[in-house]
């Protein structure tokens, strides 16, 4: 699996964004994100849903599309966004979309989420190379990060 940090570079036909989730203690996990907007948050209705008492039912949106992404904070909803090009943290908007470019890095509690760049597609077993199979996001963000919740509630239930 190869991954690409294009410099300004828009994605091609046939590659995807790919996002990284990681946590102190965890193992990182990858997942892709197709064209469209996401919500994140800790409600279980949300695309991205990460359990964390810090993070809200709806903390912020995510927009994608092709070979682009920005992020957008909910009122009331607090995150670091470290912009990888100026290597320093800068301010989220809740009334405009901010870019998010392959190494930068949104920081919600103690959880990272990082624009990890971008990744051919690999078509699954059976399929032909030109039709990719399409997986519900809900699902790979709930695999990718179930070791998070599984580690927060019991740090949760230790330490308090």
């Amino acid at each position: 699996m190869k991954y690409f940090r294009p410099e300004g570079r828009a994605c091609q036909r046939g590659e995807m964004i790919v996002a990284k989730l990681s946590r102190a203690g965890c193992e990182d996990r990858s997942f892709s994100l197709d064209p469209g907007e996401y919500r994140l948050g800790s409600d279980f209705n949300c695309e991205i849903a990460l359990i964390h008492s810090e993070i809200a039912p709806e903390h912020l949106m995510l927009k994608v599309g092709e070979g682009s992404a920005s992020v957008l904070l909910k009122p009331g909803s607090a995150a670091t966004f470290f912009n990888h090009a100026a290597q320093r943290n800068l301010p989220l908007s809740q009334e405009e979309w901010t870019p998010w470019r392959p190494g930068d890095r949104l920081v919600i509690a103690d959880i990272f989420l990082e624009l990890d760049g971008v990744k051919a597609e690999e078509p699954d077993r059976g399929e032909s190379a030109g039709k990719p199979a399409k997986r519900p996001l809900s699902r790979k963000i709930a695999l990718a990060a179930a070791p998070l919740f599984i580690l927060a509630g019991l740090g949760n239930s230790l330490f308090t």
